[in-house]
């Protein structure tokens, strides 16, 4: 019988990649492995998917819906190069792309982005539309990279928010309805009690969407969380919760059902529902 690291070792690489993303995440799932080798790879293919897909691509191939955004582009998970190297390799092209993402990075994004953006003459204070897609891409990084280092300050979140938004607005404008929805769908997080303007992101995207699709199932999502978090509408909120719910259960999305519930489970704590929190809660992990 093949112990774990032999079994590791079959798989393709991207698999391997996965599976070690997974192992390094979570004590838990070592434990598991170890004593069920079989399930490792469905346990990595899911965290791949949640994960990493966003800039790798369903396939690893560097070709995920963030691509575009980024510099450098993603890497290709399943070219001959990756597929050579050894386990302990892959873990630490996983620990290094981890700490990418430290806050340090985030602050040289905010002066690569901000730099780029005075090269094309862009106004950073500004609140008209980019003016064409690079300048778009560029405020959507700009727009990521402040929301990362804006701590506790609200003042530095609606800043985010806007370049969002002038992104967001020229993706719409521009008839680029994929990009403008992927924008409005990044994810950060609602202040309670504070309006940072994350309504007047994701309420066009709502109506942008395509009826009974997944982007509006997660935008929906999203709209439900801002409002009963962020503008105090805690009915708004659960119409959108409710929506959001029926489109994934249409469709069998079992995720999208899950971070649904987990959304309004958080909404109705902070909206004073207690057991109504409860109750959703525990249908989310049914």
């Amino acid at each position: 019988m093949m112990n774990h690291s032999q079994y590791v070792r079959t798989l393709p690489s991207i698999f391997r990649m996965i599976v070690l993303m997974a192992l390094s995440w979570t004590v838990c799932v070592l434990a598991v492995s170890a004593a069920t080798p079989q399930g490792i790879p469905e346990r990595g293919e899911a965290v791949y998917k949640v994960q990493c897909a966003l800039c790798h691509g369903p396939e690893g191939r560097g070709d995920g819906p963030e691509a575009p955004f980024l510099a450098p582009r993603p890497p290709n998970l399943i070219s001959a190069a990756t597929s050579v190297k050894s386990d302990q390799e892959l873990l630490v092209i996983i620990e290094t792309r981890k700490s990418h993402l430290d806050f340090k990075d985030y602050e040289e994004a905010l002066t690569h982005f901000q730099k780029g953006l005075m090269a094309k003459e862009v106004d950073l204070e500004g609140s008209l539309p980019a003016p064409d897609d690079e300048s778009a891409a560029l405020l959507y990084g700009l727009g990521r990279a402040r929301a990362a280092t804006s701590g506790n300050s609200v003042s530095d979140m609606r800043e985010a928010i806007g370049h969002l938004k002038r992104a967001f607005e020229h993706y719409r404008q521009a008839g680029q309805r994929e990009l403008a929805l992927q924008v409005a769908e990044y994810p950060v997080r609602p202040w309670v009690g504070y309006q940072v303007g994350l309504r007047s992101l994701v309420e066009p995207a709502v109506e942008m969407a395509p009826p009974d699709s997944p982007e509006a199932a997660r935008l929906l999502s999203i709209y439900g969380r801002v409002m009963g978090l962020e503008e105090g509408q805690y009915d708004e909120a659960r119409e959108a919760f409710s929506r959001a719910l029926a489109i994934a259960e249409r469709r069998g999305d079992v995720s999208l059902e899950m971070v649904t519930l987990a959304n309004a489970a958080n909404v109705h704590y902070f909206n004073a529902q207690p057991q109504e929190a409860l109750r959703t809660s525990l249908r989310a992990i049914e």
